[in-house]
């Protein structure tokens, strides 16, 4: 995003590209020289399988000449330019705790485990560099903590459907997807990224429960 900013909040369906934003965001800040670098995903698995080694993962985005060695015993990502970075999982936030970071990069904040846990050690440790940044990547869902974000004016936020990367997909793939998902709730979370506070007729919505919380 344009303009001053410190988090920058990705929603959107499936396949419309958020990885691969990811993915390359961290790249340019590695070699702006912006570390240490935060990497968290859903799991451990998620990290190693999509975020650093997927199609779209860090190390098929980065060029030869600027190719992160990657070790994922040691949960450690270094860059040809020294930038360091490190891998964490939402299953267990107690990790975040305590990790100074200059960029931060969290997929699937809202559909994790412990995602406020996460989120807070994370954020409490982005303070080095002159330019802090975090970018979260995520499937939308109505949780209390997403909508605290969207409501945050110093936030960032940008949605995309999977309609704005159809010149990447199959098209066999996109008119499967809206034979099947279109005008569905599964479609509109999934699909165009939209954040489904309640289920039709349902007794008791989320607002509601928020309101009448006690500690």
């Amino acid at each position: 995003p344009l303009g001053d900013w410190r988090v920058w909040i990705l929603t959107s369906g499936r396949s419309s590209g958020k990885t691969l934003s990811g993915s390359q965001w961290v790249r340019k800040r590695a070699w702006e020289g912006y570390g240490p670098i935060t990497i968290v995903g859903e799991t451990a698995a998620d990290v190693r399988i999509t975020m650093m080694n997927g199609v779209t993962g860090i190390l098929s985005v980065s060029p030869p000449w600027f190719m992160p060695a990657y070790e994922p015993t040691k949960r450690q990502v270094t860059w040809p330019n020294g930038v360091v970075g490190y891998t964490y999982s939402l299953q267990d936030p107690d990790q975040l705790r305590g990790q100074n970071s200059a960029t931060i990069w969290i997929d699937e904040l809202f559909k994790g485990q412990y995602p406020e846990e996460a989120w807070d050690n994370a954020n409490m440790g982005l303070r080095h560099s002159d330019d802090p940044k975090a970018l979260i990547t995520s499937t939308p869902r109505p949780t209390h903590l997403m909508r605290k974000m969207l409501k945050n004016k110093n936030f960032r936020i940008i949605t995309e459907t999977i309609w704005d990367n159809a010149d990447n997909l199959p098209q066999s793939f996109l008119d499967d997807m809206k034979d099947q998902y279109e005008g569905t709730r599964i479609g509109r979370q999934e699909l165009l990224g939209e954040v489904l506070e309640d289920v039709v007729g349902a007794l008791w919505h989320r607002p509601m429960i928020d309101d009448l919380r006690v500690s």
